[in-house]
């Protein structure tokens, strides 16, 4: 400023991200110094209530003053989720602030860089300092401000109601931490390209999607494998050696196999099993789709050291496909237990798998060393690390160039790229596209998808054969249904209706007629939401809205992939992209599909329930004859298609791609001597079994 006795107050955790990178046209660095370092040392962030309230609140004060504290160690451990669901309120609310992801990880790292944020003098958060405030007081007194007299300490402040276990990590006893090997490891080093970083490798707390289930197979063991048969219901014994079910398929017994070891060196027991899958029931978000499964109390219980049972709700044959997931996963015990007083072991997962965490930089590459003490036989790699490609047509390249050994991709540019690569012999190449599917939803809870009118128009009028010649470029299939033609749970007799605008048109008319408030100009309105930025999801949106022009005005809605998601199970959307379902076995489909997944937070994405369609799924659930299971499924399928709440466009193709100088692909065998399913979906080999040859 011109005036060098004037200063700008703002906040240091904020405005200096916006002069560098919105405001460029400042073009310098910005200078600051903080209040507290000029001498003016209060506290800026406190709960604060009428003097007089004081009684009548106590007992609320005791419950909430610690939730406050342990969220501000929360949040500064993994404030991802939080943050996530900041922008997205900044951009639902649409008022003056701007706010994005990149000035929130800025504002973490400032809070913490500058002190901002941490432990009070006796390591407790939240305890203030009397000698402080007393501090302000005297300063606001030689001011000559206005205050009443004889105002102390403790007529404006309390500690009584802080929980004095509670402190940021670096004051606690340290946990147990994951042992790694300390001299150079012989054998090759096998680099993996995914497409997304996860939030946290627990399989407890953390939202396991295809890149965390990645990482997970070189730490973790499931406690049952699923095979490469077809039908995705033949099993293979994991964690868990053998298992019995009562004639009602209700009541499972699972034997634990005895003599593995935890990478932290304790053992693997029935007691670590019950206690990894009570964590996952009590978790909000990770119960939604494993709690409908089980009996609301006593959902698993321990029968003997290395005996556990599972308690269902209803008949259910092939139950243990769900313990081949992430609720199958189990970390040791004393870890599991350490993680909740640091959530940062979040990240430094402990488990049985082939190789031990060795480090972690998020967003960026996570490295697993080989484990000598594996129970489950030889592993052939010194170590794999993980690298984060989030734009895959950059991992191609990489791969061209040999920064990295093994990437899976369905982004259709980087698979003509990967392609072009195995033309050349510089890749070896497996794809495969009966694993999921592409296809919009429509939120059938609020105008205008309520009505199934609106939902038939925008099938009727969606240009899907633009969309397959340009998006798909010959490399996608067409779907008509979550079911390829392969699958023995495939109908023939469905077909995803589209680019018939003469039958969308008096759809339209009458709904308009009806509902004139939900039109203008003689066209329904709605929002088109998708996670972005992206390219690719760019051209969906250009080429959908486009043939959808003549009957919907589109508004454009893009969104982070984190908020994506949170708003489309808070049911805050019209239309969605969306890449899911296809699973070899449709069981697990059901946990998406059931009236049960309705609800405030919902996994029945567009909110439709139907009880008829449950009654089908819940017979498949519990039938052991495959020909009525495929019968089933396949009336499912019509129930699907006759509800226009997804419009099916294509089957996924995934594209594995592997270095030349990659050995043993495929070569893994479960325990038990079966074949695992290799290269499919967004899964690339097993690790153990890899090598690098010259």
């Amino acid at each position: 400023m011109a005036d060098q006795t004037i200063a700008q107050q703002g906040f240091a955790s904020a405005e200096p991200f916006q002069y560098e990178h919105v405001f460029e046209e400042y073009g310098k660095a910005v200078a600051f110094e903080l209040l507290h370092d000029a001498g003016f040392q209060v506290y800026s962030q406190t709960v604060g209530i009428r003097p007089g309230d004081l009684e009548d609140l106590r007992g609320c004060l005791e419950l909430i003053v610690p939730v406050i504290q342990q969220s501000v160690v929360d949040y500064d451990a993994a404030p991802e989720r939080a943050n996530a669901m900041i922008v997205d309120a900044v951009t639902l609310f649409e008022d003056f602030w701007v706010y994005d992801m990149d000035l929130a990880a800025f504002s973490v790292q400032a809070q913490r860089d500058l002190g901002l944020v941490g432990n009070g003098p006796d390591g407790i958060v939240g305890n203030m300092d009397a000698d402080r405030i007393q501090t302000v007081i005297d300063k606001i007194a030689a001011a000559g401000m206005d205050f009443e007299a004889g105002l102390s300490v403790s007529d404006i402040m309390t500690n009584e109601f802080i929980d004095t276990s509670i402190s940021f990590p670096e004051y606690e006893t340290a946990a147990p931490a994951p042992t790694t090997t300390a001299a150079p490891l012989e054998g090759a080093v096998i680099r993996v390209a995914v497409e997304a970083d996860t939030d946290g490798l627990n399989p407890t707390v953390n939202r396991f999607a295809v890149s965390a289930y990645q990482m997970a197979r070189a730490v973790y063991d499931p406690l049952v494998y699923v095979t490469e048969d077809p039908c995705g219901c033949v099993l293979a014994p994991g964690l868990a050696e053998s298992w019995t079910v009562s004639d009602d398929y209700m009541t499972w017994d699972f034997k634990i196999r005895e003599n593995v070891k935890f990478h932290d060196g304790t053992m693997l027991t029935g007691e670590a099993v019950v206690y990894a899958i009570n964590q996952q029931l009590k978790d909000p978000l990770i119960s939604l789709a494993f709690r409908p499964i089980f009996i609301p109390q006593g959902a698993v219980e321990l029968v003997d050291d290395m005996t556990v049972r599972f308690n269902l709700q209803r008949p259910h044959v092939d139950f243990p496909i769900y313990l081949s997931t992430q609720l199958g996963l189990i970390p040791s015990l004393e870890y599991m237990m350490a993680t909740i007083s640091d959530q940062s072991l979040n990240q430094a997962p402990v488990g049985t798998g082939p190789f031990r965490f060795a480090s972690r930089e998020q967003d960026f590459m996570t490295r697993f060393e080989r484990n000598d003490d594996y129970w489950g036989g030889e592993v052939i790699p010194a170590a794999i690390e993980v690298y984060v490609y989030t734009d895959t047509v950059l991992a191609a390249d990489a791969m061209a160039v040999g920064d990295i050994d093994i990437m899976s991709t369905s982004n259709v540019d980087a698979i003509l790229a990967l392609r072009d690569l195995e033309f050349s012999g510089d890749v070896v190449l497996y794809e495969e596209d009966g694993g999921e599917e592409g296809f919009g939803m429509l939120n059938t809870s609020k105008v205008p998808f309520n009505d199934i009118r609106a939902r038939k128009a925008l099938a009727f009028s969606a240009p899907l054969d633009d969309y397959m010649e340009f998006i798909g470029q010959g490399v996608l299939r067409p779907a008509d249904s979550w079911f390829p033609p392969e699958s023995p749970y495939h109908n023939p007799n469905v077909e995803q209706a589209h680019d018939v605008l003469d039958q969308a048109t008096p759809l339209v008319a009458e709904y308009c007629t009806e509902f004139p408030d939900n039109c203008a100009d003689g066209r329904i309105n709605m929002e088109f939401q998708y996670s972005g930025p992206s390219v690719i999801q760019e051209r969906i949106y250009d080429i959908l809205s486009e043939g959808w022009s003549d009957h919907f005005n589109v508004t454009k809605d893009m969104k982070p992939q984190d908020a994506h998601i949170n708003e489309v199970a808070f049911g805050q959307y019209d239309f969605v992209t969306w890449r899911q379902m296809g699973i070899a076995n449709p069981d697990g489909d059901v946990t998406w599909l059931n009236c049960t997944a309705v609800g405030f937070v919902s996994l029945n994405w567009p909110r439709l329930c139907d009880e008829e369609r449950d009654a089908l799924m819940y017979q498949a659930r519990g039938s052991s004859n495959q020909d009525e299971r495929i019968g089933l499924w396949q009336q499912v399928a019509e129930m699907i298609n006759a509800d226009y709440a997804y419009l099916m466009f294509n089957h996924t193709m995934w594209s594995h791609a592997y270095s030349p100088d990659v050995a043993g692909i495929c070569d893994y065998r479960f325990p038990d001597g079966s074949v695992p399913r290799c290269n499919y979906s967004g899964y690339t080999d097993y690790y153990s079994q890899l090598d690098k040859v010259e």
